[in-house]
Formats: structure tokens, sequence, C-alpha cells
């Protein structure tokens, strides 16, 4: 890899998206939603790593749901997805 290519990779943004509810019934999560629809948990990480590292501690938060509301929340970080912010999926239509 030249080094030129490495300082870019370096540099890219990566974002922590969580799936929207579904519109059908408002319980469970939309993993099919265009991810323009995907809600931002944070403006940036500078790395995939700290990316996943933020993911992980939002399971890690209700590892044992015991209610509706917190059981959506747990579904929605294990659904989550680090994206880089140059992803083609981001622009939408």
């Amino acid at each position: 890899m030249k080094s030129r290519h490495a300082a870019a990779l370096a540099l890219l943004a990566w974002y922590l998206l969580v799936p929207p509810l579904a519109a059908s019934d408002g319980l469970s999560i939309d993993t099919t939603a265009s991810l323009t629809g995907w809600y931002n948990m944070k403006p940036s990480f500078g790395s995939k790593q700290d990316c996943e590292t933020t993911k992980a501690k939002m399971i890690a938060l209700h590892p044992h749901p015991s209610n509706s509301s917190e059981q959506l929340r747990h579904d929605g970080a294990k659904a989550a997805l680090c994206v880089p912010a140059d992803d083609p999926r981001l622009k939408g239509n």
C-alpha cells in the first residue's frame, strides 16, 4: 500500500448507525431500511475500532432486557453498523 493511500485511510471518519423502528408496528427495528434513514449515534469516529468499541458498549448496556423498550434498544445496538463516511449507501438515491 502506498503511503498516500494509507494516510487517506487514516483520515477516514466512521459513523455508528442504528436502524430505525419499523413503520408497520413501531415495536421492532427495520434493518432493511436505506442507510440514509438510520440514526447516526455520534458525529463520527476516528477509526473503525473506536466505532466497534462504542457499539459493544451500547450492546452491554442492556445485556438482559427486562422490558420492550430495553429490548428495542438492545436489538438496535446489535444491528448497528459501523460505516465509513465515504460509503455510497449514505448518499441515497
